[in-house]
């Protein structure tokens, strides 16, 4: 075409709905006919396809597998178009059929049968953004969801993937559309094979490592750590890295070992390092960037400032590492890490301390978190994190039986909420708002929604794979809770926790008990000094009937802590091995436990089954509902439950709480 005609061609934008049906071509002849006219019937009963066609605002482009639909009135037409042609293919299990939107300009051409046609990039790029999908997704290019943000209606809806590469090399940034009910939230295969590709940008394995103080500086090792955890939460949301945990980041550091060791033994790429120094009234940090592969420096900076004036750092240093390692930030994860900010000084001083003792996993620790996030509240009160940490706090109270269910969850729920409400793409306040859903309110739909936007918005989130595996055991899927188990213990490798959760959710649950055996045979030895290890092991050993060994390793639990939990395997076995007066003993010690601190009271029930005092263990399962104790959650998979399932009253409980037969699948 020459210069002269090229000025003819007029453009305009248009909103485009691309379909096809996948797996197309391998469908029979007749197969094919059918599932083409009954995809055109779901599409033209739609209400936005009769709008926008009565409007003349509407073109049609049929391919062979399916076709596109520009829209040239609203952009919201092409995505409530989708979510009812989702919604009609429920009715259509045979059709499995992907949709991508992108809006962009547009032309009306005649085609070579001299037919008015459209052609034009939003037609190319719509497509494009289709071709990323499987079965069942709604994806959108970045640029619509930009638009859709500015809807209120539609945020909740919009989950952020990052970048696919598409034809001719070329690499489009998208969002998965999905509700509760339609759409299809599962990560696209494309972007679950991010490293495989040839041409693919590999996911690049990182350890941050807490920022050293030295004797002059020790005052401020809570800041040197909290820089380093703030940096972890910000690079952990990048699907382009996998960011060590900071459990194990910060285990590793403790040893001492040196950098080149640290790289061998978590097979990582990179490591951050850095170095704080009190400088008479200024503080000094220093940083580095290392790739240690190729023992060289990627990057280097000197910060120097006053220790009031420290703030909001983890920003700029996390923005410097994403560039030099080629990850790159979507515009609303750099509105987030601006939202999740503070302007006050001295709260961002509280909350980094306030991490600093919440991370000790330890009552004190959790008590002291809370003053301090509290604090930081008073100084700002719309400080997002400020609430996530004090949510995290409340929460692990509840979880761990520092407090009774009432006192702790509701507190927990109430931070969480104001963190969302400020801040929606903070993942640790999703995944503590999960916690009180699955633990308080058995609500486990909810619960599985605020696991999945926390695991969305932070791919790395050890702890939220943790608990969201647990939540897969407890309702008994048991094959997804192993898999979210192994990839935190990927992730956090060096958690003793997450290793035992393993073997007692995971494997217990799933009732391999050899597979569960050896695999906390292997925690034992590692970390001889971990309590939860024994008893863990000590469970699968009962359930097995092997019970000198079941006794042995309760009693080295609860010699190496003395809590309710390590006293409440004894009493079960002792009970299943006959020796009813010492369990009666331990039920006493329990109850006598009951007046000074919490006690779960399916601690107490449990002894009761070992004994076979069905009807006392029901009195206490009664009150354990009644307080909702977090243990209840387990009892649909426990196996320690089993000489109560052919009870009546132990499905009836199941239900109440949730987990029965007509609410949740086997």
């Amino acid at each position: 075409m020459s210069p002269g005609h090229s000025s003819d061609v007029k453009f305009e934008i248009g909103h485009v709905l691309f379909i096809d049906i996948v797996g197309y071509s391998k469908l029979l002849i007749n197969e094919q006919s059918e599932q083409i006219q009954t995809l055109k019937e779901i599409v033209r009963g739609t209400e936005q396809f009769r709008l926008a066609e009565a409007e003349g605002k509407l073109v049609r482009l049929p391919t062979g597998d399916g076709g596109a639909l520009v829209f040239r009135n609203s952009l919201e037409a092409p995505v409530l178009c989708a979510l009812e042609i989702s919604k009609e293919l429920q009715n259509h299990p045979e059709l499995r059929v992907r949709m991508g939107i992108h809006s962009g300009p547009v032309n009306e051409v005649v085609d070579l049968n001299e037919k008015a046609n459209i052609a034009g990039a939003g037609i190319n790029i719509a497509q494009r953004v289709m071709d990323c999908g499987d079965a069942g997704h709604i994806l959108l290019s970045r640029h619509v969801a930009e638009d859709l943000e500015h809807y209120p209606r539609w945020r909740p809806y919009l989950h952020e993937l990052g970048e696919c590469e598409v034809k001719h090399g070329a690499r489009v940034h998208l969002v998965n559309l999905y509700t509760d009910e339609l759409g299809n939230s599962k990560l696209p295969r494309k972007f679950t094979q991010i490293s495989k590709g040839d041409d693919a940008i590999p996911r690049q394995k990182l350890l941050i490592l807490p920022v050293s103080t030295d004797d002059t500086s020790l005052e401020y090792e809570y800041l040197g750590h909290g820089i380093a955890e703030g940096v972890i939460d910000i690079l952990s949301q990048l699907p382009q890295l996998h960011v060590i945990a900071r459990s194990t980041a910060f285990r590793y550091w403790e040893s001492g070992a040196d950098l080149q060791e640290l790289a061998r033994k978590l097979e990582v790429d990179t490591i951050f390092t850095g170095q704080l120094r009190k400088r008479e009234s200024n503080l000094s940090l220093r940083v580095e960037l290392i790739d240690v592969r190729e023992g060289t420096q990627l990057w280097g900076q000197r910060f120097e400032c006053k220790p009031d004036t420290v703030m909001n750092l983890e920003t700029s240093l996390s923005r410097e590492i994403a560039d030099k390692l080629r990850a790159r930030f979507t515009a609303q994860q750099k509105l987030h890490s601006v939202k999740s900010q503070t302007e006050s000084a001295s709260a961002y001083q509280f909350y980094l301390k306030g991490r600093y003792y919440c991370n000790k996993r330890s009552e004190k620790g959790f008590r002291t978190g809370i003053t301090l996030f509290k604090a930081a509240l008073d100084e700002d009160p719309a400080y997002a994190k400020a609430w996530a940490g004090l949510a995290d706090c409340y929460a692990l109270l509840g979880c761990w039986g520092f407090d009774p269910p009432r006192h702790s969850y509701p507190k927990a729920k109430a931070a969480a909420e104001k963190a969302i409400a400020f801040d929606d793409y903070l993942a640790e306040a999703h995944a503590s708002l999960a916690v009180t859903r699955k633990d308080y309110e058995w609500d486990w739909a909810g619960a599985e929604r605020e696991y999945r936007r926390a695991l969305e918005l932070n791919p790395s989130y050890a702890l939220g794979h943790h608990w969201y595996g647990e939540y897969l055991a407890c309702v008994g899927k048991h094959a997804e809770a192993i898999k979210e188990l192994e990839e935190a213990r990927e992730l956090d490798p060096l958690s003793p926790m997450i290793a035992a959760t393993l073997g007692r959710h995971g494997y217990y649950f799933a009732r391999d008990f050899e597979r569960a055996r050896d695999h906390l045979r292997k925690v034992t030895r590692s970390d001889p000094d971990f309590w939860v290890g024994h008893n863990f092991l000590g469970w699968v050993f009962a359930l097995m009937r092997d019970w000198p060994r079941a006794i042995e390793e309760f009693t080295i639990a609860h010699e190496l802590d003395q809590n309710a939990e390590t006293l409440v395997g004894l009493g079960y076995a002792q009970g299943l091995t006959g020796n009813a007066d010492a369990a009666r003993k331990t039920v006493a010690q329990l109850a006598m436990l009951r007046g000074s601190s919490y006690v779960q009271p399916v601690s107490i029930a449990l002894i009761h089954v070992g004994l076979a005092e069905n009807d006392e263990a029901f009195t206490w399962l009664g009150k354990a509902y009644d307080e909702h104790a977090q243990w209840l959650s387990e009892i649909k998979t426990d196996p320690a439950f089993d000489p109560l399932r052919s009870d009546a009253r132990f499905a009836e409980l199941l239900e109440r709480i949730g987990l029965g037969q007509s609410k949740i699948e086997q």
